[in-house]
């Protein structure tokens, strides 16, 4: 494994929606001190906790679970393979969208 793998993922639309971002890597690095952080610092409308195959039996490798399986998964892959490309970011910084955010929509914060 590579020292640090981090992934994005952004799957389904609505309610149903699931925006991840994943760090892999050892515990005794930078992965691990966010793993840690993450924890310690819970924010409004995310309760991060350990994934456990039962209570008191966590899953092994640990994981530190936050959103949807999804886009879990794609953003691990996203990690995984180092993307986005950096072709693909140049060809897009021309047209930002973010499906919370649109400048100049009424109720964008």
């Amino acid at each position: 494994m590579r020292a640090l793998e981090i992934g994005e993922s952004f799957v389904g639309s609505g309610p149903e929606a699931a925006h991840i971002n994943t760090v892999l890597g050892p515990r005794s690095g930078p992965a691990g001190t966010a793993w840690a952080t993450a924890l310690a610092t819970p924010t409004a409308g995310h309760a991060p906790f350990v994934a456990v195959v039962r209570p008191g039996l966590p899953a092994k490798p640990l994981t530190l679970f936050v959103n949807n399986r999804a886009a879990t998964r794609a953003a691990l892959e996203s990690g995984r393979r180092a993307l986005p490309a950096l072709d693909d970011v140049l060809e897009a910084r021309h047209a930002p969208e973010n499906p919370f955010f649109r400048p100049g929509e009424r109720g964008s914060r």
